[in-house]
C-alpha cells in the first residue's frame, strides 16, 4: 500500500478518535436494565412513576452493600430487587430472610441476563430459567398474552419471560399458560413476592395497555407500608470495572485523551522520518590481536608479574587443583604422560606461585615459568597415551 494511502487512513482513525469527544456510542459499564436506564430495558419510568403515583410513601434508590441496606430497613419497608444482572449471594440472602422474618417486604423479579436458577430454600421457591428459550433482553419478543391473576383482570397484558416458579405453597398472582410467574408468601411477619420476569417494570413495558398496573399490583402484594427501597447494588458489584471505569462521563474525556496519544505512538512508530541510515560495517577485533595488543603492552613496560598471575590462575582452573591436597591426585596422571616424576612438577608449580607473588618480575623470568606451566597445561589436555611408569623410563 501506498504511503499517501496509508497517511489518508491514519488522519481518519485520528479524526473518527476525535469525534468522540462530540459524540460516543451508547456503551456503559453496568446493565441497561436498572431504574436509572431510559433505555426499553430500563426501570427509569417505573420509578418515576412510583415517585409520582405514592407521594405518601417515601421512595428512594440505593447502589451500596445489600447487607448494610438491609440493616438500615425497618419492618414493613419494601426492597425492590427488579432483574439485578447477578442474584444475591448466600450470604445477602440469608441478611434479607432475617430482615423479612421480622417484618421486612421483599420483592425479587427474575434477570433474563442471568439464565441461572434461584432458590429460596425458607419458603421453597424456585426461579428456574426456560432451557428452551436463549433470549436475552435485547432480544425478547413480547407479546400480548393471556394471564390468570387474582389481582388483575385484564385481557391487554404483554408478558415476556424466560423463567418459571416452581412454589407448591405459594400463592400464585399471575399465571400464564398453566406455569406460575408471580407468587407471594409469608414468611415470619413479613412477606415476599417473586416474579419470573422483570420485564413488566421495564419502560417498554409501562408503555402498554395496562402493565403499568399490573406492576403497581405486584408492588402492592408485598403489603408495604413504609419506606420503598430499589436496590441497585447488585448491578454495580455485577459489573466488571477494569475497563468499563474509563467510559463512565466523568472520565470518558481521560479515556478518549488516552486513545489520541496511543494513536500517534502508532503512527510516529510505523513511519520512517528522514532517509535511511548507512549501514554501519564495524571493525570486529579478534581475541587474537586483543592478545597480541595486550602482550606489547606488558613487554614494553617490561612487566611480568600480571601475566604470570593470570596465567597461573588459568592453569590452575584447567587442572582443577584447588588446594595442595588435590595437586598430588592431578599431577599424578601428567606426571605418567610426561614420563618425569611429580615432585619435579611440584616444584615447578611452587616455583610460579612464589613468582608471581614478587612485586615486580621482569618478563624473562616470566616467560620462562609460564613455558614450563605450558608444558604440564598441553600434557594435562593429551587423551589415548598410554600409560607408563616412571620406572620403565630407564629401560
Amino acid at each position: 500500500m501506498k504511503t499517501r494511502t496509508w497517511s489518508i487512513l491514519w488522519l481518519l482513525a485520528l479524526s473518527a478518535v476525535l469525534l468522540l469527544h462530540l459524540w460516543f456510542p451508547p456503551v456503559g459499564t453496568g446493565p441497561n436494565s436498572n431504574s436509572y436506564s431510559a433505555t426499553d430495558a430500563g426501570k427509569r419510568v417505573f420509578y418515576e412513576l412510583l415517585r409520582e403515583r405514592m407521594q405518601h410513601q417515601k421512595i428512594t434508590r440505593n447502589r451500596g452493600s445489600l447487607p448494610s441496606l438491609v440493616n438500615e430497613l425497618g419492618a414493613n419497608d419494601a426492597l425492590c430487587l427488579l432483574g439485578p444482572i447477578r442474584y444475591p449471594t448466600v450470604r445477602e440472602m440469608e441478611e434479607i430472610m432475617l430482615w423479612v422474618s421480622i417484618g421486612g417486604r421483599l420483592i425479587i423479579a427474575g434477570g433474563v441476563d442471568d439464565h441461572r436458577e434461584l432458590e429460596i430454600p425458607e419458603v421453597a421457591i424456585e426461579l428456574i430459567p426456560n432451557r428452551t428459550e436463549h433470549r436475552m433482553w435485547r432480544e425478547f419478543n413480547p407479546r400480548i398474552v393471556s394471564i390468570q391473576s387474582p389481582i388483575m383482570e385484564s385481557s391487554d397484558i404483554n408478558w415476556s419471560t424466560n423463567y418459571t416458579i416452581n412454589a407448591a405453597s405459594a400463592q400464585n398472582l399471575v399465571m400464564q399458560d398453566g406455569k406460575s410467574q408471580a407468587v407471594s408468601t409469608n414468611y415470619g411477619r413479613g412477606k415476599i413476592v417473586v416474579v419470573a420476569s422483570d420485564y413488566i417494570f421495564s419502560n417498554r413495558a409501562m408503555l402498554h395497555g395496562d402493565n403499568s398496573v399490573l406492576a403497581f399490583r405486584l408492588l402492592e402484594a408485598t403489603e408495604a407500608t413504609g419506606q420503598i427501597v430499589v436496590a441497585e447494588s447488585l448491578n454495580s458489584s455485577g459489573t466488571p470495572k477494569a475497563v468499563g471505569l474509563l467510559i463512565e462521563p466523568f472520565f470518558r474525556p481521560i479515556a478518549v485523551q488516552l486513545l489520541i496519544l496511543i494513536l500517534l505512538f502508532a503512527w510516529y512508530e510505523s513511519r520512517r522520518f528522514g532517509p535511511f541510515l548507512p549501514v554501519l560495517d564495524a571493525a570486529r577485533q579478534n581475541i587474537v590481536r586483543h592478545t597480541d595488543t595486550l602482550g606489547s603492552l606488558y613487554f614494553r613496560a617490561n612487566d611480568g608479574a600480571v601475566p604470570l598471575q593470570n596465567y597461573l590462575a588459568q592453569f590452575k582452573t584447567e587442572l582443577r587443583i584447588q588446594h595442595k591436597r588435590s595437586m598430588q591426585r592431578v599431577l599424578d596422571p601428567i606426571a605418567v604422560r610426561m614420563r618425569v616424576g611429580i615432585g619435579k612438577l611440584m616444584r615447578v608449580i611452587t616455583h610460579a606461585e612464589k613468582e608471581a607473588a614478587r612485586p615486580q618480575l621482569d618478563r624473562r623470568s616470566a616467560a620462562r615459568v609460564i613455558r614450563r606451566l605450558a608444558l604440564i597445561r598441553q600434557a594435562a589436555k593429551r587423551r589415548g597415551q598410554q600409560k607408563t611408569a616412571p620406572a620403565d623410563s630407564g629401560q
